[in-house]
């Protein structure tokens, strides 16, 4: 089976995070799955919008719609103490309107996993844990859709 890998690595301003969509696909009509990976979209802290290099990895995927965009982690840019509930709120708000909903208007499933920034797993940050998991409950997919 052979599989071309593309790359394209944007460079977000400000804190120098990296934009990278790779696009794994196959020969067409091959039955074999074409996903983008992307990651580390958030801004600096408490962000609840999107530079516009997230802006144009979208553009890219939806120009040449993958079977699945799976997101490595770093949706929102949390992991801050100071930050309030409605600011985390705002920022899942923000992420759902500015990225999530233009997938979903595009018909392109969506996967993810929880990076640092997203809620992480430790005590020091159970409230944006526990905000993060609820945005997402909400959303959840029927199974017939992720079959």
């Amino acid at each position: 089976m052979k599989r071309r890998v593309r790359t394209i690595c944007l460079l977000a301003a400000i804190f120098v995070s990296i934009i990278c969509v790779r696009v794994l696909t196959a020969s067409p009509g091959s039955g074999d799955l074409t996903i983008a990976v992307i990651s580390d979209l958030n801004e600096s802290y408490g962000s609840t919008t999107y530079s516009e290099h997230v802006d144009t990895a979208l553009r890219f995927i939806e120009k040449r719609p993958p079977d699945l965009v799976l997101c490595a982690g770093d949706m929102v840019a949390g992991q801050k103490k100071s930050l309030s509930e409605e600011t985390l709120v705002a920022m899942w708000s923000g992420f759902n309107r500015l990225v999530r909903q233009r997938l979903n208007t595009a018909k392109i499933p969506f996967a993810f996993a929880f990076g640092n920034h997203d809620g992480p797993g430790t005590p020091a940050f159970a409230h944006e844990r526990r905000i993060a998991e609820a945005f997402w409950l909400k959303r959840k997919p029927d199974r017939k859709s992720v079959v």
